[in-house]
């Protein structure tokens, strides 16, 4: 495998591993057991992400990629303790709407330069996985905006 599309897998396992993070972090903080649901199954969702990601790489690289935790960077940082109300409900969406942007984006651009068929039908699977986190996340965004239900 060379070293670019190496690189591309491993920052894509690290891109989903932050994100999943993420999502988990926000499932903690939600109160109201189906907005807890809604977090945990994105979470659930992009840790899939990545094991698709990791067998590509494994695939490509004969041998497992082991992240290195000290790489594996918080996406938003909560304050210790913080409950959420509506202003930081919509921050953490946001957060995750910019997040799903960003990765389907990436395997976007990725896909174009990509010759391999089987690897470019991977990566419109992930853009079409993204695509669809990113329209959920508008729609629960624009339900807390006009009726916050989390607390």
């Amino acid at each position: 495998m060379n070293l670019s599309k190496r690189k591309l897998l491993e920052m894509a396992i690290y891109q989903e591993i932050a994100t999943r993070d993420f999502y988990l972090q926000v499932s903690q903080r939600i109160q109201d057991r189906g907005g807890k649901r809604k977090f945990l199954d994105l979470s659930e969702e992009e840790e899939k992400h990545r094991e698709t990601v990791g067998q590509w790489y494994e695939k490509e690289a004969g041998q497992s990629f082991q992240p290195d935790p000290e790489l594996i960077k918080p996406i938003f940082q909560f304050p210790e303790g913080s409950i959420f109300n509506q202003s930081t409900a919509l921050e953490a969406v946001s957060v995750g709407i910019q997040l799903e942007r960003e990765s389907a984006n990436f395997y976007a651009s990725w896909k174009e330069r990509e010759e391999e068929p089987e690897l470019k039908s991977v990566l419109q699977k992930l853009i079409e996985f993204e695509n669809n986190h990113y329209l959920r996340l508008k729609e629960e965004y624009e339900a807390i905006s006009k009726n916050f239900y989390w607390i």
